[in-house]
């Protein structure tokens, strides 16, 4: 009888696909939202993201970073920090 190995951490995230809001799910979302979205991401298409991001958000902003992609707290950590202050205050 064959046992089953249950995955890792790092294999069952692979396995989870990121989750998409749909445009309403967007709308409804009503407070201050910032979206930063690397323009190197892997995980989605995002430029469209942001498009559709600024299309759907009644209160949002959302912007592309250059050179990075899902790690963009590492990858660009002096733009990030600047976006989330100016948002914050």
């Amino acid at each position: 009888m064959a046992t089953t190995v249950p995955p890792t951490p790092d294999e069952e995230y692979q396995q989870t696909p990121p989750r998409v809001f749909a445009d309403r799910e967007f709308r409804l979302l009503t407070m201050p939202t910032l979206l930063l979205v690397g323009e190197q991401e892997y995980l989605y298409d995002g430029p469209a993201s942001v498009e559709r991001a600024n299309r759907e958000l009644p209160n949002g902003t959302a912007e592309l970073l250059a050179a990075c992609n899902h790690a963009m707290v590492s990858d660009q950590t002096q733009i990030v920090t600047e976006r989330l202050i100016d948002f914050l205050t």
